[in-house]
């Protein structure tokens, strides 16, 4: 299972606002109703390699609780369109939706309670959900590649 996610840490630059990354990749870990130790790995992988340091399990679980908060205090929509908002100004969402993908990807799959939250955030940052589908796809593409060679 770890492999399913190598595609896009290979990828990942510098997060300018690792805070909306978290919100984004939490939500679509929890929008299935729970996080389980699967995507809270991926989630920690991903987030050491986004923000270009090393960051202590510590501050990860920060992030984590942080997002998990503002989540339950201003709702799942609200968070994530301004997640998808602020990583859109800074040249980031695609990318971040691409490590939201491999999370929802890391247990069983994208439901579809994750498929909507990958939208949702999408759309508050002007991407149009069928291009979503499309990065879903390429990135399915990509991962089965991988596993072929």
């Amino acid at each position: 299972m770890e492999d399913s996610s190598a595609s896009t840490r290979g990828q990942v630059g510098h997060i300018a606002h690792p805070h909306y990354l978290a919100d984004l990749l939490v939500g679509v870990a929890c929008a299935d109703g729970k996080l389980d130790i699967a995507e809270a790995n991926t989630i920690a992988q991903l987030m050491r390699t986004a923000v270009k340091a090393k960051l202590d399990m510590h501050v990860i679980r920060d992030l984590v609780r942080e997002s998990k908060e503002r989540i339950a205090a201003d709702g799942i929509d609200a968070v994530l369109v301004v997640a998808g908002r602020q990583l859109a100004a800074a040249g980031q969402l695609e990318l971040a939706l691409g490590m939201a993908i491999d999370v929802a990807e890391a247990s069983y799959g994208i439901n579809e309670q994750e498929r909507q939250t990958l939208h949702l955030c999408a759309l508050g940052g002007g991407i149009k959900p069928s291009e979503v589908d499309h990065l879903i796809a390429r990135t399915r593409g990509e991962t089965d590649s991988l596993s072929n060679h």
